[in-house]
């Protein structure tokens, strides 16, 4: 609200010589509607110059101008338009006093004046069903009222309100706007009842103090008051918020006769105004909330707004970004190659349905380069045309670092599970697809997809049908009770079709909720084979010592004792001889022992040099069969130390042996040469003798053949090294012939 202390109202703006008439009346309405010329062309949107045209009639008002030039100086159109008319002096002043006295008189005015006066004479009303009061005519016909007369009938008609003051501040005229604005007409009221009367409030809804009153202050201190805001509680009780300005009325030679009010309703505008403001500071609200960086362009790519994240994050003001071409902020002031890029982002929006995406850089407030992903998208209008840009931008610094250390600590991981040789398998039971590592499609024989995916029933297909049940079974058991899921079964590689033994250990658990199983597989198929083995050996080892015992237990028993010397060698020989065997088994883990390293243990203390010769291919004699055959040599040697070759120093010993293959046999020969010449077989069969044909008869099931020959002893036996039906390898039982 501006207020200008004692402008006259009515001053004439001079114009070039000589002014037209209408000019002239237009000038005054303009001026007594309180505006000047440089406000007028302001309100109106028109320049100076257009405004001065169309006051001195140089140019035509047209009925669009007339209606704006009519709301605004709260007159009517049809009176603007009628200025366009030549009008007769006499009338005008006697219209609008001695101010135009210097106006050239032009005919027709008078007719014009005549007319208008009638026309308000028979106006019966200002509201429907009211009577014109009797004050209000009189006041019509005063020297103000003369005026008010002319033109009521058009003031009856403008949309802007219109009420008038006599020189005392009674209010003597108001048009049916104003009556409109504050639900009654109210006549011959004074300035220090104005609020009283037509209860008017202040803006914040206190009553308004007369004395601070628009049409108070014009009436009694001669104020210009414009643009003023005031509440008015009607009597039905709504309430309407007007806006108006006042300014006395003043004759051409100043003297005030009276005031004018302008008003209107502001009620539905300042309604709109503080819907906006909500809907803006609602909207700001939201825009600055937002978790993600947005921003406004122009489509020339100026930035228009930015919200507060952004700008928190970079440590920058408002005022470093606004009204900056969005690639020259400062988001980007070490980063070029992301500043370069921007316009041709903008660019292919604009070509462009849709967000065009991207991943960028931008520089944080401690200087350090941080990452997100942005989108930006063209806003069109109805002809298509890009009316601005919309940026939204979220930042993936703390992502990326995250995916950075997740891909590390994966690629940790995958050495780990390759390096110990675990495969991990993570499958959707609800779906047909799981996920594995390169080592899970190794044990199984698979050739691995890029992306690790594959259909599940191919891994079932695989499985061992013997190993299905139980494999169903610790599923259904997880499920129910909850724990690891911990199995070793069979499956047959798809590759080669080889059995092969797998240990899962895994959990079920939910996952957006479906079920989901999560396992580590390993290839034991190596470690099941040692487990077997081991068990096997520790039979063998159980077998082999029970065996040993037995022996030792029948040779303790069947040696004979007369003479205690030669009993206890006999005895310590042959535990010797078993003794040997044993460290040859135990060296291979009792899997077997080589023919060729049985046969020189057996013979070593008994052979000095180059007595003995040995040929013969290498053989594996099984773990069952070493024992006996050591005995066997260990006999054949002890009987050609007491009687044969090895008695004398010249005498030697030859020891072959050939494998039959397809039988599985072992073919032995023991010859002797050099020694005591031997005349035929003994008289008696030895203790010695015994031994050794029960141990090749009975404990190998096998045959031998003893020849005396002239040159020594020759023993041929044949060993079935793989049983055979009859004959049972390694018995447990050692029982030679008495």
């Amino acid at each position: 609200m501006s207020v200008d202390r004692g402008k006259p109202a009515l001053a004439v703006a001079q114009q070039a010589a000589p002014p037209h008439p209408g000019s002239v009346l237009r000038e005054h309405v303009l001026a007594a509607s309180g505006f000047s010329i440089a406000r007028a062309s302001r309100e109106l949107g028109v320049t100076r110059q257009a405004l001065h045209r169309l006051l001195s009639a140089t140019a035509s008002v047209t009925p669009e101008m007339a209606i704006r030039l009519g709301r605004f100086c709260g007159t009517g159109a049809f009176y603007w338009l009628n200025l366009q008319q030549e009008f007769d002096l006499a009338h005008a002043k006697h219209v609008l006093g001695a101010g135009l006295d210097h106006i050239p008189t032009h005919p027709g005015l008078a007719d014009k004046l005549n007319r208008r006066t009638d026309t308000l004479q028979t106006s019966a009303t200002l509201n429907e069903g009211q009577r014109m009061p009797a004050a209000q005519r009189e006041y019509l016909r005063g020297e103000v009222g003369g005026q008010i007369a002319a033109h009521a009938a058009v003031l009856g008609q403008v949309a802007e309100g219109v009420i008038v003051a006599d020189a005392t501040g009674r209010i003597t005229f108001v048009n049916d706007a104003a009556a409109r604005i504050h639900g009654t007409v109210r006549l011959d009221v004074l300035p220090d009842a104005y609020s009283e009367t037509f209860h008017l409030l202040t803006e914040d809804g206190r009553p308004y103090p007369p004395a601070d009153l628009p049409l108070t202050r014009a009436v009694l201190c001669g104020e210009t008051v414009t643009e003023a805001r005031w509440r008015i509680r009607r009597p039905d009780g709504s309430e309407v918020l007007a806006q108006g300005s006042t300014r006395p009325l003043l004759t051409a030679e100043g003297k005030q006769v009276g005031a004018v009010l302008t008003l209107r309703d502001e009620t539905a505008r300042y309604a709109a105004e503080q819907a906006l403001r909500a809907s803006e500071e609602r909207f700001r609200g939201v825009f600055d909330q937002q978790f993600q960086f947005m921003a406004v362009l122009s489509p020339e790519g100026v930035t228009l707004e930015i919200n507060e994240l952004p700008l928190r994050i970079t440590g920058l003001t408002r005022e470093q970004v606004i009204g900056r071409l969005f690639w020259d902020t400062p988001f980007w002031a070490d980063i070029p190659a992301v500043r370069q890029a921007w316009p041709g982002r903008l660019a292919e929006a604009a070509r462009t349905e849709g967000p065009v995406l991207s991943e960028d850089l931008y520089q944080a407030a401690g200087g350090e380069i941080c990452t997100a992903d942005a989108a930006v998208t063209a806003v069109r209008g109805a002809d298509r045309a890009v009316r601005f840009f919309v940026i939204q931008a979220i930042d993936t610094t703390a992502r990326k670092q995250t995916e950075a250390a997740l891909r590390e600590s994966e690629a940790r991981l995958r050495l780990a599970t390759e390096a110990v040789g675990l495969g991990i398998w993570d499958v959707d039971l609800e779906g047909e697809e799981g996920i594995g590592t390169p080592r899970i499609f190794e044990i199984y024989g698979l050739p691995a997809p890029p992306d690790g995916r594959a259909l599940r029933t191919v891994f079932v297909s695989l499985m061992h049908p013997d190993s299905l049940a139980a494999i169903a079974a610790e599923h259904e058991r997880t499920l129910r009770e909850g724990g690891t899921f911990g199995l070793t079964h069979r499956i047959r590689r798809a590759s080669d079709h080889a059995e092969r033994w797998v240990e899962v250990h895994g959990r079920h658990f939910q996952q957006a909720g479906r079920r989901r199983f999560l396992a580590v597989l390993t290839d034991v198929t190596e470690r099941k084979a040692a487990e077997e083995r081991q068990a096997l050996l520790a039979r063998e080892v159980d077998h082999r010592a029970k065996n040993v015992l037995a022996v030792v237990q029948a040779m303790l028993r069947l040696t004979p004792r007369n003479d205690a010397a030669a009993y206890a060698r006999a005895v310590e020989g042959r535990v010797r001889a078993l003794a040997q065997a044993q460290t040859l088994l135990a060296e291979d883990r009792w899997s077997g022992v080589d023919m060729r390293a049985l046969v020189q243990g057996e013979l070593a203390i008994f052979i000095v040099g180059q007595r003995a010769e040995l040929d013969g291919l290498p053989v594996k004699v099984p773990a069952g069969a070493a024992q006996p055959i050591a005995m066997a040599l260990h006999e054949l040697a002890m009987n050609a130390v007491k009687h044969g070759a090895l008695s004398v120093p010249e005498g030697r010993v030859s020891v072959s042996w050939t494998l039959v293959p397809a039988s599985g046999t072992l073919r032995l020969r023991w010859a002797e040469a050099d020694g005591p010449a031997v005349a035929g077989p003994p008289g008696r069969r030895g203790f010695g003798m015994r031994v050794l044909e029960g141990t090749v008869r009975r404990q190998l099931g096998g045959t031998i053949s003893l020849g005396w020959e002239a040159a020594g002893l020759v023993c041929e036996a044949e060993l079935p090294l793989v049983g055979r039906p009859g004959a049972v390898v390694g018995a447990d039982s050692y029982q030679p012939e008495l």
